[in-house]
């Protein structure tokens, strides 16, 4: 028993580096769909665009390693031997989760996976805690955090909901600015846009983001000059923004003055920006149950070795923030750049369900999506919404609103132009950002897909022919990310009841299982490819 506990350490660890490469190949199409399903670029540029934002992402997400180690539960009322488990259950069941939902073909949310993995196993530890110490199972408030799990899942929730109605909304007016044809264009549209767009990502993502992680180690170390510009900075927030916004208009005028398209540059520039927040909110998904157990076990040994069965974790709450070494974000970064790079023909992009559902054309949802009564409703409702609302407008004024987002050039070999694809990463890449600004554990995925569908919306690709097959498709999505959180919480805390009786002998056949659940999805992406 003795080498169990550094040996499940080992084993948390060679699990993270699965877990990255099978979260990244269920994750890369939230920040290269709009890219390719636009043909900005060629695979291999948006592919290096993407690797340099996934790089300055790791290094901006400490804060949210918090999650993983006391957010969910309470370390207080644990074991050292309760806690390991509770870490181990989860790496185990997320790689099992992602691997049925990437073999399916469905996407899936790997924070609502992290998430709900870590509420199954810590639930299903506590539960026998109660009935080993003959505890009214009231107390099991005290073990699980309650109200911070029904926030998160609030969070997500309305983050759904957030995501599509400022998709719908946002890109309806630049639908209306752009159209699409650069012919019907206001004069100077294409610049103000961009410089709009660069400049609020620049803001959120890098400026915010930076200052958020790194302030602290600034007032420390006494960094003078780099203190004071951030402090000018909160003070004077709207003239920075200004002279952010005039630097870009200055940068865009010199794009188009040597006559490279300007909004190609913006969607390179939110691939970057968006991959950046995806490593940045989402790389806890993946390292953080690691780290937080590595974090516990130096804890344990501090103390001697005390009986690991009888050791509280007490400290393990009261700890400082946790400091990730440099090393192990840098390694992380490569694994992720690498499965980037050797994934990028066997993760199927152009047949995705966000970009089938997100195009212009009609594509094949009409294939892969049935109509369904309730799809029906929700059109047939919508429609009859639609038709209150415009009784009140006068149909001259309809009628050239109509014309502004009307396709005159109807053979596109694309899925969705470069206005779009430019909407899609901007409101995502910013609402991530503001997520992770805040410490709020965002679903990449949700937020996403979410404003793809709500930008399509906007561009009359949802029509009375094709919305009831997306309504579906969209519906069955949503779903799907539901079954995460149960199939997850399930699955953890059956594996961890198993672990908590057996220890060793089902850390193996565990570990075999997980074995078989990677070669399986390999044969399968191979027989996609």
């Amino acid at each position: 028993m003795e080498l169990f506990y550094p040996l499940v350490i080992l084993v948390l660890f060679i699990l993270s580096v699965f877990d990255l490469i099978i979260g990244l190949i269920n994750d890369a199409v939230n920040f290269l769909n709009s890219a390719i399903g636009s043909k900005a670029s060629s695979i291999r540029n948006i592919i290096i665009t993407s690797s340099l934002g996934i790089v300055l992402g790791i290094f901006l997400s400490s804060d949210m390693m918090e999650i993983t180690r006391k957010e969910i539960f309470n370390p207080s009322y644990f074991y050292f031997s309760d806690i390991i488990l509770i870490f181990l259950s989860v790496m185990i069941s997320d790689i099992i989760l992602l691997n049925i939902f990437n073999n399916v073909g469905l996407p899936t949310s790997t924070t609502v996976s992290m998430v709900f993995c870590l509420l199954g196993s810590s639930f299903s530890i506590a539960i026998l805690k109660i009935i080993f110490n003959n505890e009214s199972f009231y107390y099991i408030f005290r073990y699980i955090k309650i109200n911070k799990i029904i926030n998160i899942s609030i969070g997500m929730l309305i983050s759904i909901i957030i995501s599509f109605i400022s998709g719908s909304i946002i890109h309806y007016f630049i639908r209306f600015l752009f159209t699409f044809e650069s012919k019907n264009r206001f004069k100077y549209i294409d610049y103000i846009w961009a410089s709009i767009a660069l400049s609020s990502m620049t803001y959120f993502l890098i400026v915010n983001s930076i200052y958020t992680v790194y302030y602290e180690s600034v007032t420390k170390y006494n960094y003078f000059f780099i203190k004071v510009f951030f402090e000018l900075m909160n003070k004077h927030i709207i003239i920075f923004l200004f002279l952010l916004f005039l630097i870009w208009i200055i940068i865009a005028k010199i794009i188009i003055f040597l006559k490279y398209n300007i909004l190609k540059f913006v969607v390179l520039y939110g691939t970057f920006s968006l991959s950046m927040a995806f490593s940045s909110n989402d790389l806890v998904n993946f390292i953080g149950i690691p780290v937080a157990g590595v974090q516990s076990y130096n804890i344990w040994m501090k103390e001697g070795y005390p009986n690991a069965d009888t050791f509280k974790m007490s400290e393990l709450i009261q700890h400082n923030k946790v400091k990730i070494p440099h090393l192990i974000l840098i390694l992380s970064g490569i694994i992720m750049i690498l499965t980037l790079w050797f994934t990028k023909k066997i993760n199927t992009l152009n047949r995705s369900i966000e970009l089938n559902l997100s195009r212009q054309s009609m594509g094949k949802c009409k294939e892969k999506f049935t109509s369904k009564s309730i799809s029906r409703a929700i059109v047939k409702l919508y429609i009859c919404i639609g038709n209150i609302f415009f009784k009140y407008f006068p149909k001259k004024i309809l009628l050239k609103i109509e014309d502004r987002f009307k396709i005159k050039n109807k053979n596109m070999n694309i899925a969705f132009d470069l206005v779009r694809a430019s909407s899609n990463l901007t409101i995502s890449s910013i609402l991530i950002s503001i997520a992770t600004v805040n410490k709020l554990p965002l679903s990449t995925t949700f937020v996403t897909f979410m404003v793809s569908m709500g930008t399509s919306l906007s561009d009359r690709a949802w029509n009375r022919e094709t919305a009831v097959y997306r309504v579906s498709g969209v519906l069955n999505v949503i779903r799907g990310w539901y079954f995460t959180a149960i199939i997850g919480f399930s699955i953890s805390g059956v594996i961890s009841v198993f672990l908590y009786f057996f220890k060793g002998f089902a850390l193996l056949l565990l570990l075999i299982l997980v074995i078989y659940f990677v070669y399986r999805n390999y044969l399968v992406n191979n027989k996609k490819k």
